[in-house]
């Protein structure tokens, strides 16, 4: 069996973790005496630690050879785009090793947040904020030691969001709205830097927005995709917490938030959308992606008497 952890590199965004010399020694052997070996090189070696991972390529597989014992880690870096966007990790298992693929996603010194077993591939998928780099950490479990070593394929390929609202993941950073004007936006997760101890599960989108004294106002969340449990909430300037809030129990339920009273001075308010359940930005892949990777929701705010 082989085991898949996946773990943040280090503690700057912005650094791509690689082979300290300059680039892996093609020809390492990896077999050992007494079992079968069907594979004797490896051009990523050597890659047993993060400080030696190897960078992978978008969408360009490699084909270690891992021994008993062996770690194999990659490095992988998220795209510079506004929204950030979603890795895809594809592993094939030796048909050596019988008990197939085990996968987890993890970070440093924290507790597996998704993980997945099963037949060929072992897909796994994880959201990312730009710039963020990752290591794919390979390693086999005990049980197929008649195999000495043995060949693997290991590819990602990376997509990014677009989202023309991002980034808005945090009230500083609401984005202007106008009354009456629909908006579509999608509400994924992923990291907002290296030095938060865990995944963004509970993604929020926040927008700022100009109303006008003696009226109500209403906020109208439409299009909510299946695998969101949304909440919108609404602020005052200067308020800290919610004056109005709604949520839903379960996912894909829209919303309409009326506010308990009339605005009573001319000026911007804030909304937050956010989702009240734990999204799977991270897991394995068994067939499609979560909904709210590719479906937006509509926000529409307006005032009434």
């Amino acid at each position: 069996m082989v085991a898949v952890v996946l773990v943040l590199a280090g503690c700057d965004p912005t650094v791509v973790i690689g082979d300290p010399d300059g680039g892996g020694d093609a020809g390492q052997s990896n077999t050992d005496a007494g079992a079968e070996a069907t594979c004797t090189t490896d051009p990523t070696e050597p890659n047993d630690s993060a400080a030696r991972a190897h960078r992978l390529t978008f969408g360009v597989p490699v084909t270690p050879c891992l021994s008993e014992g062996d770690d194999d880690l990659f490095s992988v870096t998220a795209g510079n785009t506004a929204a950030g966007g979603y890795f895809v990790a594809t592993l094939t298992t030796p048909s050596q090793l019988e008990r197939g693929l085990y996968a987890s996603v993890r970070e440093p010194d924290q507790g597996e947040i998704a993980r997945g077993d099963g037949n060929n591939p072992v897909r796994l998928f994880w959201a990312s904020r730009p710039g963020v780099t990752w290591n794919l950490h390979v390693s086999r479990f005990s049980g197929d030691a008649g195999v000495s070593a043995a060949s693997y394929t290991a590819s990602v390929t990376w997509t990014p969001i677009t989202d023309a609202w991002e980034p808005n993941d945090s009230r500083q950073d609401a984005r202007p709205i106008s009354v009456g004007a629909p908006i579509q936006a999608l509400l994924v997760g992923g990291r907002l830097d290296s030095n938060l101890a865990q995944l963004e599960y509970r993604s929020a989108d926040w927008y700022r927005v100009r109303l006008t004294a003696g009226q109500r106002v209403r906020l109208a969340l439409t299009n909510v995709p299946l695998s969101v449990t949304p909440t919108v909430s609404f602020f005052c300037a200067a308020c800290s917490s919610a004056t109005d809030e709604k949520g839903q129990t379960s996912p894909g339920q829209d919303i309409s938030l009326l506010s308990t009273s009339a605005i009573s001075t001319t000026g911007d308010y804030d909304v937050r959308v956010w989702n009240l359940g734990a999204a799977s930005d991270a897991a394995m892949l068994v067939s499609d992606l979560p909904p709210h990777f590719t479906q937006p929701y509509t926000l529409t705010v307006t005032q009434e008497p």
